[in-house]
Order: C-alpha cells, then sequence, then structure tokens
C-alpha cells in the first residue's frame, strides 16, 4: 500500500477510495481545472478565484471552511491512482493533516456544487466556482 494512502487511512476519515478506472477519469477530470502555467486554479475554467498563502492554521482552517460547503462530499484528488471520496465536514476538520506541505498538491472538488479547491505544496490554496 502506498505510504499516503497509509497515511490518511490511520486518520479514520470514513473515506471511499475509488478503483483505478475511476480514479483516473477523477484525475482527467479535475485536470480541466488546473493551471498549466503556474500552481493553481485556470482562470479559463473557474471563476471567482480566491487565495491564501497558509501562514495560521487557524485562519486557514477558517478561511477555507467560510469558502467550501460542510454539506456533501468531496473528491480529493491526488493523482491518477489515488482520488478518495469523504464527507465535507470531516474533510475541513482533518485537511491540514491530510496535506503536507512540500509533498502534496490535490484538487478538491465539491460534489454538490461547482466549487473546487487547489491546495498547493508551497502551503497555498485556492477555490473558486467551475465554469462547466
Amino acid at each position: 500500500m502506498d505510504y499516503r494512502r497509509q497515511q490518511i487511512e490511520e486518520l479514520n476519515l470514513g473515506e471511499r477510495w475509488l478503483g483505478a478506472e475511476h480514479a483516473q477519469s477523477a484525475y482527467d477530470f479535475a485536470l480541466k481545472y488546473s493551471a498549466t502555467d503556474r500552481y493553481g486554479l485556470n482562470t479559463d475554467t473557474v471563476s471567482s478565484i480566491d487565495r491564501l498563502e497558509i501562514e495560521s492554521a487557524s485562519v486557514a482552517k477558517n478561511w477555507l471552511s467560510d469558502r467550501l460547503d460542510s454539506v456533501g462530499s468531496v473528491q480529493v484528488v491526488l493523482n491518477e491512482n489515488e482520488v478518495f471520496v469523504v464527507q465535507s465536514d470531516r474533510f475541513l476538520e482533518s485537511w491540514q493533516d491530510i496535506f503536507m506541505p512540500a509533498r502534496d498538491d490535490a484538487m478538491i472538488i465539491h460534489n454538490n456544487s461547482k466549487i473546487i479547491v487547489f491546495y498547493c505544496h508551497e502551503d497555498e490554496l485556492e477555490i473558486g466556482v467551475r465554469n462547466t
């Protein structure tokens, strides 16, 4: 088992990992919203982008909680092989334990809205609204 998946499973979030075919499909979908010229969201496919350079864990937690609906679920797309679905409220409680600066880049897609989040390994967050 991959070390990152093992670390996430140890958090006991109640996540569900997607199989290979569905993970690849989720990854391909997420790529439409990822910028190709920098780390972040694609301004051609995402609107109302808000950005935060994380300097304080508590500020970042509040910032994200104010912008990402806690109702429903999110898909966390780490790469083409590692995608999991977790309840939004559980994600909001634990996202700082899921991601590690200097290691992770991820797209977080809310399943009940058009909200999308990009977490950058440089400890930055971007959130916006998918145009399609």
